[in-house]
């Protein structure tokens, strides 16, 4: 089982760069991590680290994206790798800061219906 926990941040600003008006988004923060059967892989080959965090970021966008109705909104992601926990045991899973919505249009923004953890557990496998 891969755990996903799902928690909104609420009044946290994105800003996009200043060719672009900034967009007062809400984030979400994820948690995904790896059942212990699996960690072992994770130990002696560090480069599937990456490989995770680019899975569980696509997997996140491809969930937001498909909730809106705009071809080519894009979502927001920041992912932080974090391979132990509080008592040094490895440990890895993925901090991710995710924008509660897409921007679409060149500047507007839709906010995306709360992810259900099944569902991203689903399309993570």
């Amino acid at each position: 089982m891969i755990l996903i926990n799902i928690a909104s941040v609420i009044g946290q600003p994105v800003n996009r760069p200043e060719a672009v008006s900034s967009v007062e988004a809400d984030i979400r923060s994820v948690l995904f991590c790896i059942p212990k059967r699996l960690r072992v892989y994770f130990i002696f080959d560090r480069s599937l680290l990456a490989k995770l965090s680019r899975c569980a970021r696509k997997v996140l966008n491809l969930y937001l994206t498909q909730a809106v109705p705009y071809d080519g909104a894009k979502a927001g992601a920041a992912v932080a790798l974090q391979s132990f926990d509080d008592f040094q045991n490895f440990h890895p899973h993925l901090h991710v800061l995710s924008t509660d919505g897409c921007f679409y249009n060149e500047g507007g923004f839709i906010v995306c219906p709360h992810p259900k953890t099944a569902d991203l557990e689903k399309h993570f496998r």
